[in-house]
């Protein structure tokens, strides 16, 4: 026992043991925080053969005789250096793996959370959206997940077949539980991959039950709209959606809203007087909304009564003023989540809330120039299905911009480019830093600052959080010599530049 004892103990202390042992380490941190990152899970893999030959030749070793004295006076005074080592290369490291997981920022921690709160459920009824509305999806889900029993829906993206048949939907719902607790679900299911519905529980967002509909709300108002006259008016494609995203803001813009009462009555916008808002459900045809006008069905109490303020809302004073003060190059942003920003003394830009979830926001762009008397939406959609908070806008001409978008308490941030003023926005791919001096492809910054422009090359400023681990500086600048499209790693910065 002794022996085994001893060969264990000098297993541990061999000073090539304690190298590869500091590797290993070194290599599982990026990993567990980043993924499977392919240089340092090849390195990984070669310390764990490593560890596996290193057992199997002490066990050999064994059997010579006076191993032990050969090594004697060396090993004692070796040994206590040793396990020092060993005890601060894992302390290190243990405390940098648990501030990954109290950050929740980790790869492993996010897999976990995502395995922990996701479950699947077999669809079994095939809906028919003009029948069944909601309540079909809702049976289902509620049979094996106990959800709250008032339901609030803060979005919903369905596609059905001519004959009502639902082929897809994703839709965010959220309420409290008999505890009171308050409690959001993320649901999706797509026919031409999956039989399943897939339900992700999350902790409460920043959703409002003012500005959204209970689903029972919902699908009565999907039962008022005359869903199969309007598909037959079209009688174009295999497919058709409905979008719902709470309340939203039209702007002055009428084409294609209807206002609707609860009676099913329909009347058009003839008139505008101010900014069209109200929890509107749209029916469309899915790629050809350019050809064939959505319907924005708005419900209202009184069609005789639909321009009041009580429908389609008057812009506050403090906004207006806040508009007048700007100056060129400043940005400001507003209660209910509006960004506005002035590029020139004529033109002025808009990203306004479309929907929310989760603290994330999705966002539509509009324009404002001098000449015009009300704001020209550009971009119903404008960074597609990527959510956050925009944290920066810029436009360099009127076609090129940059829109920062970032994620939960800020870190973590996505930078988007267009080129033809803001119709179409495509993310930026940032190239990978070597953060530690060596050969590890990972970025140390998680938060993007700001772009700007200087002396005909574009700026990029990022920084990283508290929990970085990686960069000396907490504060770096990328460069773009060829309008944004490419970015390279110019300089750490000290914060002060």
């Amino acid at each position: 026992m002794k022996n085994k004892r001893s060969l264990f103990l000098y297993m541990l202390v061999n000073p090539i043991f304690i190298i590869v042992y500091w590797i290993s380490w070194y290599e599982f941190v990026p990993v567990y925080q980043y993924g499977f990152l392919r240089t340092n899970i090849k390195i990984l893999l070669l310390s764990g053969v490593f560890f596996i030959i290193w057992l199997i030749w002490f066990i050999v070793r064994r059997v010579e005789k006076n191993l032990w004295e050969k090594y004697r006076g060396f090993y004692k005074q070796w040994i206590c250096i040793a396990l020092i080592l060993i005890m601060a290369i894992t302390l290190k490291y243990g405390y940098e793996v648990y501030k990954i997981t109290i950050n929740s920022k980790g790869y492993f921690v996010d897999k976990y959370n995502e395995y922990k709160n996701t479950k699947e459920i077999v669809y079994e009824n095939e809906n028919k959206i003009y029948k069944d509305g909601l309540k079909g999806i809702i049976n289902n889900i509620s049979k094996e997940v106990e959800l709250p029993k008032k339901l609030y829906i803060s979005n919903l993206n369905l596609t059905f077949e001519e004959d009502g048949t639902i082929t897809s939907f994703s839709a965010g719902i959220y309420g409290k539980d008999k505890k009171g607790k308050k409690k959001e679900y993320g649901i999706s299911y797509y026919s031409d991959s999956t039989s399943k519905i897939t339900i992700h529980s999350y902790s409460y967002g920043n959703t409002n039950e003012d500005d959204d509909y209970t689903v029972e709300q919902l699908n009565k108002c999907l039962n008022i709209i005359p869903l199969e006259s309007d598909i037959e008016s079209w009688w174009e494609g295999e497919e058709y959606g409905i979008i719902y995203k709470g309340k939203r803001n039209w702007g002055y813009e009428k084409e294609g809203i209807l206002y609707i009462d609860f009676n099913g009555n329909i009347r058009g916008a003839s008139k505008v007087l101010s900014e069209i808002k109200g929890k509107t459900i749209s029916v469309y045809v899915p790629d050809k909304e350019e050809k064939i006008t959505p319907k924005r069905y708005n419900f209202v109490k009184d069609l005789n009564n639909i321009e009041s303020e009580d429908y389609v809302g008057i812009p506050s004073e403090s906004e207006k003023n806040d508009e007048n003060v700007l100056k060129v190059g400043e940005t400001i942003f507003l209660e209910d989540g509006t960004v506005i920003y002035r590029f020139n003394e004529d033109i002025k830009y808009k990203l306004e809330v479309t929907s929310s979830s989760l603290g994330s926001r999705t966002y539509a762009l509009y324009k404002l120039n001098k000449e015009d008397s009300s704001w020209v939406e550009i971009n119903w959609i404008a960074f597609g299905m990527s959510m956050g908070q925009v944290s920066s806008i810029t436009f360099i001409n009127e076609d090129l911009g940059f829109v920062v978008l970032a994620y939960g308490s800020g870190n973590d941030a996505k930078v988007f480019r267009t080129e033809d003023g803001g119709k179409t926005y495509t993310q930026i791919k940032m190239k990978l830093v070597d953060a530690r001096g060596m050969r590890f492809n990972v970025n140390p910054y998680d938060s993007t600052e700001k772009v700007y422009e200087k002396d005909g090359l574009l700026y990029l400023e990022v920084r990283q959080e508290n929990d970085g681990y990686y960069a000396k500086s907490s504060e770096g600048l990328y460069i773009s010599k060829d309008h944004g499209e490419n970015w390279e790693f110019e300089k750490e910065l000290d914060g002060e530049e």
